[in-house]
């Protein structure tokens, strides 16, 4: 395995898409839109350095921030859909 003992990290980050909906459905007649950005392998130091640039990744966030991709408030935003 390339990254062991990572399932921490994973269950974190599926508590993040849970929570998103979550609020998503609580605040779905307000106008406060919530996302879950998954960024594919992105090169940072845990990856050691491997993968998509971090800027294009920033580039996905601040689409999904602008509600430039077309997405419902809950969903996710699959960076490899956008690269």
């Amino acid at each position: 395995m390339k990254w062991p003992k990572t399932s921490i990290y994973s269950a974190s980050k599926f508590g993040v898409r849970g929570f998103t909906q979550g609020m998503a459905k609580e605040y779905e007649k307000s106008n406060i839109r919530f996302y879950a950005v998954n960024p594919d392998l992105t090169a940072t130091a845990m990856t050691d350095f491997e993968g998509v640039h971090p800027n294009k990744v920033a580039k996905i966030i601040v689409r999904t921030a602008k509600e430039d991709l077309g997405k419902k408030s809950g969903d996710d935003v699959d960076t490899k859909d956008y690269l």
